[in-house]
């Protein structure tokens, strides 16, 4: 499991027009909750940018350092962006404490489309229905992403969460029946 780091600044002031400073400064208001605790912080715009497009197709925790040295462990949970400028303009993270359980979404891989049966010998057409899972895990077992190969996947024929083996300390939160990818017949 790789950790990103993102260093924060702890922020007093709430509100519009706070946070329309600390935009102008380079710096994206954010939220820090979880544990019956929350806190207003402000993360660097180019340091989370940076992270952000290291975890593209991923999932991992971001070690968060405040300005008197308190480090937290942290899940993206929300990014809120400015439709029409596509700034950020808000992020909330989510505090997650090692060693208990947590709930994530991690992103689903689908890998072999090249040599699925179904395509090949019978032209179907793959149907991937889900693009990520929720799971419930610890730190030290959060996949970055689940793989799922389609090689063996025949035409009319569907993979559903109860085919996909869970990695080690994860558990899938989705019902067993769900269809995560099919290949459609022609």
């Amino acid at each position: 499991m790789q950790e990103y780091k993102l260093n924060i600044l702890n922020r007093d002031s709430v509100g519009r027009g706070p946070a329309k400073r600390l935009r102008q400064q380079g710096r994206i208001p954010a939220s820090l909750y979880g544990q019956g605790k929350a806190r207003s912080v402000s993360v660097n715009c180019d340091e989370f940018r940076a992270v952000k497009s290291a975890l593209v197709g991923k999932t991992a925790l971001i070690e968060l350092t405040d300005d008197a040295g308190v480090s937290a462990l942290a899940l993206v949970q929300e990014i809120q962006r400015d439709a029409i400028r596509d700034n950020i303009k808000h992020v909330d993270f989510l505090h997650i404490e090692p060693g208990q359980k947590f709930k994530a979404t991690v992103p689903l891989h689908i890998v072999d489309e090249d040599t699925c049966v179904g395509v090949k010998q019978s032209a179907g057409v793959l149907d991937q229905r889900e693009r990520e899972l929720e799971i419930s895990c610890t730190p030290e077992s959060l996949p970055a992403f689940i793989e799922l190969s389609v090689a063996n996947l025949a035409a009319g024929e569907a993979i559903t969460i109860s085919d996909v083996t869970a990695p080690n300390g994860v558990e899938f939160l989705a019902a067993n029946s769900r269809v995560l990818i099919a290949c459609q017949g022609s």
